[in-house]
């Protein structure tokens, strides 16, 4: 593991929200997604038909988190809607998630 991926992985223990996948506990930073995310995957009129609260997970990459993954984060299930890599040359830094609720039935 290179410096930079023990350092944000140190950050992500550090500030991160503890959240489980598939009874894995993890660690990332959940917020708001920015507009140009959410424009990234979506159309504009795609985006009013989601979900509400829609939130953005920051995450180490490994685990692999697929599209289509139900998590659980402060006792709800979130189900991953989009999924995009950051990579620095070769190596996979961290992955970026948007996730929705899981409907009620």
């Amino acid at each position: 593991m290179r410096r930079k991926q023990r350092v944000l992985k140190r950050w992500f223990s550090r500030f991160g929200e503890s959240f489980t996948m598939e009874g894995s506990a993890c660690h990332g930073v959940f917020a708001l997604p920015p507009n140009a995310l959410l424009r990234h995957f979506y159309t504009a009129g795609e985006i009013d038909l989601l979900g509400r609260p829609l939130w953005a997970l920051y995450t180490l990459p490994t685990p692999y988190i697929p599209v289509g993954s139900v998590l659980v984060w402060r006792e709800q299930s979130w189900n991953a809607l989009k999924r995009l890599e950051f990579r620095l040359g070769n190596e996979a830094v961290y992955q970026v998630l948007i996730l929705a609720p899981v409907p009620t039935p």
